[in-house]
């Protein structure tokens, strides 16, 4: 049976199992089943789709599935990078995809589904591709785009072996294949897993590993978590959730990302870039994508404030509290300001509860400063603001942001104080567990470990260094030590209070970096920014 360029002569003796042979000017033998055939015929002329199938390497790389999209890609609820990155390859027709490893194919797509939920719920177990993907937490976490329990976070249920199918509240396990929906408050994912599967192998290895029944200095591992999880919900000690689209970390490949758009858009290509989106469309459209939530904007026009939509459309984006603050976040979305100070006022509460130094399962301590938490005389201070008319939350806000995100030029910038990967911006960030801050933010997201200990790194911390002598009438009052030499004061990475030893501490909940930790221990206003300190923790410039 010979497939010849001109001509297609198939027997259906043996269909649908039958192989042609194609044999094209070049003598190459290639080999398709008369399944391909029939289905792909319905959509396209034969001797296209065959030559696009033909040309799909097994091992194509997510730049190869996503240049096969091209103008005939219409859809503007699903970009052509959610397809890419759900493993799929455009057939070149209306909305049908295909996968290069189980060859499923899909069309029809419907507004509000997940490619990468659909691809997991209907592939084959033999899919190279999906098996990969659901083995890791960040395989599985890129599934939950839009799970609707509020009371239940994403990282949970994938570190629980979960992964959502894009239905309701339904999610399944990756090694038992066993469904759970209709989740309740008081469950827990690991909790109804190995109530319900306690013979599923990802429980019986949770349980050999992780289900240590008590923390550090005698907490219990309910405690802990606790605290852990209460930091990172107020910004301060932030888990790392995988990258939705690693290759647009860096902020030139953003940039970049613009060279493939056709059509003109009125927009600050540099502000965009900078709130963390990048160009989605297939070159006719104006999507445009966090790289890191994955949340996808449309019908952008001249009005369009990235970091203000940003904000709205994604309450969770680490990589937006990392830059603009939760505090940012909050007041895009109207949450109201005694609340966020009284879940703040519950979180130190907890952590002097611990008496002096809290350890965390991370092994980086907490310890109270010798602030008193009062919640009274807050809300003292609330009522009396609301009973002047004073928008306090606003006030705050406005107030923090000043100071926590104002950035020096590089060039103005001690050494110590620059980057250590890229060395063009300041020192952004502490990663957790080590303490080390020794890179900026977009530097950090792209490292796995710690550059200065090969510590692998769990969590990430803003910090904001305080080396603008502009607040220096604020330092005047704090007493300095004569036996300083003047050598010694211009050092950069000294104490900005007793100015003998250096900055190691971060001031909670400001995080700024200013004191050494016997100044720390006193401090219970941060001179910076004038809020209230109640905790600091310790790093290494």
């Amino acid at each position: 049976m010979i497939f010849e360029v001109s001509e297609v002569a198939v027997t259906f003796r043996s269909a649908p199992l039958i192989l042609v042979q194609y044999s094209c000017l070049f003598s190459s033998l290639f080999y398709l089943s008369v399944n391909d055939i029939f289905c792909e015929s319905k959509h396209k002329p034969a001797s296209t789709e065959y030559r696009m199938d033909i040309d799909m390497d097994i091992n194509m790389d997510f730049e190869s599935r996503l240049k096969t999209f091209n103008e005939n890609w219409s859809l503007t609820f699903i970009t052509p990078f959610e397809m890419a990155q759900a493993g799929f390859f455009y057939l070149g027709v209306g909305d049908l995809v295909k996968c290069n490893d189980c060859q499923l194919r899909l069309s029809t797509w419907q507004s509000g589904e997940k490619p990468l939920s659909k691809h997991f719920s209907l592939a084959s177990k033999k899919c190279r591709f999906v098996r990969q993907s659901m083995k890791t937490i960040k395989g599985r976490m890129h599934t939950f785009q839009n799970w609707p329990v509020s009371f239940l976070k994403p990282r949970d249920m994938a570190k629980a072996g979960f992964f959502y199918t894009g239905v309701g509240d339904n999610v399944v396990c990756f090694k038992c294949l066993k469904d759970f929906d209709r989740w309740d408050k008081k469950d827990t994912p690991m909790g109804e897993h190995m109530f319900h599967m306690p013979t599923c192998p990802f429980v019986i290895s949770y349980k050999r590993h992780f289900n240590n029944p008590s923390g550090p200095y005698g907490l219990t591992s309910l405690e802990v978590k606790t605290i852990e999880d209460k930091l990172h919900d107020e910004g301060i000690m932030l888990f790392i959730n995988p990258l939705f689209y690693e290759t647009m970390v860096a902020f030139h490949a953003r940039l970049n990302s613009f060279n493939r758009c056709v059509i003109s858009l009125q927009l600050d290509i540099n502000a965009v870039c900078k709130a963390g989106f990048f160009y989605s469309g297939n070159g006719y459209t104006d999507s445009l994508t966090c790289f890191y939530c994955g949340v996808t904007t449309i019908q952008c026009n001249g009005d369009f404030e990235p970091w203000e939509v940003h904000a709205e459309m994604s309450k969770t984006c680490n990589y937006l509290f990392l830059k603009k603050g939760k505090s940012f976040c909050d007041r895009a979305n109207a949450v109201e300001i005694d609340e966020i100070k009284s879940n703040q006022l519950k979180l130190f509460k907890l952590i002097a509860a611990k008496k002096n130094t809290l350890t965390l399962k991370s092994k980086m301590s907490i310890q109270s400063t010798k602030k008193y938490v009062s919640l009274n005389k807050y809300n003292h201070l609330i009522r009396n603001a609301h009973f002047m008319g004073i928008n306090i939350t606003k006030l705050l806000s406005e107030k923090i942001e000043e100071h926590l995100f104002q950035k020096l030029a590089p060039n103005l910038l001690p050494d110590d104080m620059l980057c250590k990967i890229c060395y063009r911006e300041e020192v952004e960030i502490a990663i957790v567990p080590c303490g080390h801050a020794i890179a900026c933010i977009e530097c950090t997201l792209t490292c796995n470990y710690c550059s200065m200990c090969r510590m692998a790194c769990t969590r990430l911390m803003r910090i904001h260094l305080c080396i603008n002598n502009e607040n220096d009438e604020n330092l005047k009052l704090e007493p300095c030590s004569s036996k300083i030499s003047s050598g010694n004061e211009l050092n950069p990475k000294l104490c900005k209070v007793c100015r003998k030893e250096e900055m190691s501490t971060v001031l909670l909940p400001c995080r700024h970096v200013y004191t050494c930790i016997k100044c720390a221990e006193e401090t219970s206003e941060c001179l910076f920014c004038r809020e209230d300190v109640y905790s600091f923790i310790k790093i290494y410039l």
